[in-house]
């Protein structure tokens, strides 16, 4: 293990790191951050002390983007509300009722939002990553 990298890291932190095969900052960059949370003998502490290292060496965690399906099903959705079809009428499309059209075209805009920010993180993650195998 980088000793040097991992410095600001407690021993107990360190310990669950190693025993989990992070031996590196590049190897800790290739976490998301469910896979964080799921490493054995790292608390909430841990993942603090992890993420405030990350943050103070303008690293992330790697980010995993949703399928851009979401993205075109939202944008044939879209085209349909801008063209002036109801959400009835939507929903007599897609055999639901009114109120699930809604729901189903709310949720598909804000998947949409989450699919951009994540691409947009999963984007520097691979520039950092590609800096550092350099």
């Amino acid at each position: 293990m980088h000793t040097a990298h991992f410095s600001s890291l407690s021993n107990r932190t360190c310990g669950a790191l190693r025993r989990s095969g992070v031996e590196t900052i590049a190897d800790l960059c290739k976490l998301t951050r469910r896979e964080l949370h799921q490493l054995s003998g790292v608390g909430i502490a841990g993942r603090q002390e992890i993420l405030q290292l990350l943050e103070d060496n303008d690293l992330i965690l790697r980010w995993v983007c949703p399928e851009p399906m979401i993205e075109s099903f939202h944008h044939q959705l879209k085209e349909r509300v801008d063209a002036g079809q109801s959400f009835a009428d939507l929903g007599e499309v897609f055999g639901i009722g009114t109120q699930a059209a809604y729901e189903l075209f709310s949720i598909s805009e804000r998947a949409t939002a989450s699919y951009h920010a994540n691409l947009a993180a999963h984007v520097q993650w691979k520039a950092q990553m590609e800096r550092m195998t350099k």
